[in-house]
């Protein structure tokens, strides 16, 4: 009978230990990857609610700052003492198979901030709806109290 030599003996013992984990790894991943996946659902119809939060104070320094007059500086320190630094507005997005309407919640009860606060970039509380079928998309933008149909 031929003794196996140490070097064999050591070269099976590191191939059992390299094995097993892989072997054991292998046949979970097998298992659990049948489970995974298999009721995918996705979300056809919905609405959603989110909030838009605009930095008032960063906006208007942004716009105002290169050209600061003291009636500027003037404006703004008011602004700030008298209103809160972010703005708050909510919109609704209602979706389907074939169709997206997206519009501004009636709600609003964030002051209008006087000077810096009726700025239509600000909030354009537009409503658009898109027919997804037919490529099309109607809105409803108001500009400084005018109200225009545009279609896309």
């Amino acid at each position: 009978m031929q003794a196996s030599s140490p070097i064999t003996n050591k070269f099976n013992t590191m191939k059992i230990k390299i094995f097993l984990p892989l072997a054991c790894l292998l046949s979970i991943m097998l298992a659990t990857q049948s489970l995974q996946a298999q009721y995918a659902r996705f979300i056809e119809s919905g609405v959603v609610t989110f909030e838009k939060r605009v930095n008032m104070y960063a906006k208007i320094q942004s716009r105002y700052g290169k050209s600061r007059s003291s009636f500027m500086e003037q404006a703004l320190e008011q602004y700030k003492r008298t209103q809160p630094q972010f703005k708050s507005f909510n919109y609704n997005l209602a979706f389907d198979g074939s169709r997206t309407r997206f519009w501004p919640l009636n709600d609003q009860t964030t002051p209008s901030g006087g000077f810096f606060g009726d700025d239509p970039s600000i909030d354009m509380g537009n409503t658009i709806v898109t027919d997804l079928l037919a490529g099309q998309s109607i809105g409803q933008k108001s500009v400084y109290e005018q109200t225009y149909l545009i279609t896309d």
